[in-house]
């Protein structure tokens, strides 16, 4: 699995009546780029439409969005107004693709042997 991000910057023009500079808008491309054995699991085991983050793009309680795994897959572009909101994203993105990385480790284990040495956890 590859997660892979673009970032890009507009500036905020003011109103109708000025061209006044007010900000800048700040933009994020993600997709998640799976091989055909992690898609394959991920369309067996219903992975695909599992949430990958639950975004708080505002301050109100009804102010955030769930972002699915198939999203990411298809690429999808986000648009923010300032460079904390652009990192906290871009960081729940990364955290939600490691869990489902770790999903797909989980699928692999089906019909397979895991073995795990438990002498060798605590060193």
């Amino acid at each position: 699995m590859e997660l892979k991000f673009k970032m890009s910057q507009s500036d905020k023009i003011g109103g109708v009546f000025t061209s006044k500079k007010k900000g800048v808008n700040f933009q994020l491309a993600a997709k998640i780029e799976l091989t055909e054995e992690e898609a394959a699991l991920c369309e067996n085991y219903m992975i695909i439409n599992d949430r990958l983050a639950r975004w708080q793009y505002g301050i109100g309680e009804g102010d955030f969005e769930i972002i699915r795994l198939n999203e990411l897959v298809n690429g999808r572009s986000f648009s923010v107004d300032s460079l904390g909101s652009i990192i906290e994203l871009k960081d729940l993105l990364i955290d939600g693709a490691k869990g489902i990385a770790n999903y797909i480790a989980v699928a692999r284990q089906f019909d397979g042997l895991e073995v795990i040495q438990i002498s060798s956890l605590g060193e």
